[in-house]
């Protein structure tokens, strides 16, 4: 199921630089790449395109520079990522400043009409934001429809 004010739900993470540039790569990955939502495209492909996207944003980190924009990017620092001390965790699509401890937003992105969304990813956005974790400022899901529902967004969850 489609939500039709999913704009406005992007923009309920307080942050309006950021909602805006999601807005816009939404967008324009529907504009752009609406072909492979409608065939149902591997969702890695998804994300990458979404990177893409995203990354021509322009989005600025504090030191003035665009935040680097990563798909399944599984390192913090030097260290592999992990959560709980022990699972390690590769994030769909990530903004941060690679080779640091800055983090901005993780992603995790699925496709389908549900509008539920998946608990084990809603965990793992929640232990990345904890600042004893990986201490994102920012961790979403997000679910995309795909086939006669590409284009729209059935699922938006700040965590």
């Amino acid at each position: 199921m489609a939500l039709d004010n999913w704009r406005v739900q992007l923009h309920a993470c307080g942050d309006h630089e950021l909602a805006t540039a999601l807005v816009r790569s939404l967008e324009s990955l529907f504009q752009a790449d609406l072909h492979r939502l409608t065939v149902d495209a591997s969702e890695r492909n998804i994300v990458q395109r979404l990177a893409a996207h995203l990354s021509s944003q322009g989005l600025l980190a504090p030191d003035g520079k665009p935040w680097d924009v990563d798909v399944e990017y599984n390192r913090q620092g030097a260290r592999v990522k992990t959560i709980n001390g022990m699972q390690v965790v590769v994030p769909d699509l990530i903004l941060h400043r690679v080779g640091t401890d800055q983090n901005f937003l993780a992603l995790e992105l699925k496709k389908g009409a549900a509008a539920e969304a998946n608990e084990d990813d809603l965990a793992k956005l929640w232990a990345y934001r904890q600042p004893d974790q990986l201490n994102y400022c920012h961790a979403l899901f997000l679910r995309l429809g795909v086939e006669a529902e590409a284009g729209t967004v059935s699922s938006i969850v700040w965590v």
